[in-house]
């Protein structure tokens, strides 16, 4: 049997949200900009705990990874957008009004 993904690093702005995710996309209404889906996801989805673990646990679980799909050089986030729009959320904490320290991805 051929494996049929490829686990790798990229870079945190190299990762776009998924706003066609069917977890929450019937329930969203906002625009596709990225700061609308996380704060939509942050206050919504439970996002906003996530951050707040990643916080407190000062890392991100790699155990955890984020299940991505390769586009023109992006990678579209199919699985793992809450744990991302966290992680997103957390570099610029006092603009989605977290209570965290800013945490350095």
């Amino acid at each position: 049997m051929s494996k049929k993904y490829t686990l790798r690093n990229v870079k945190l702005d190299d990762l776009i949200l998924d706003n066609n995710n069917p977890r929450f996309a019937e329930l969203y209404t906002g625009s596709k900009k990225e700061s609308d889906i996380i704060e939509y996801l942050l206050f919504s989805e439970a996002a906003k705990e996530i951050a707040e673990a990643i916080s407190t646990a000062g890392e991100f679980y790699v155990d955890r990874p984020l299940w991505v799909f390769e586009e023109k050089g992006k990678y579209i986030v199919k699985d793992g957008n809450r744990r991302c729009s966290a992680v997103k959320a957390l570099q610029v904490p006092n603009k989605y009004e977290l209570d965290v320290a800013r945490w350095n991805v």
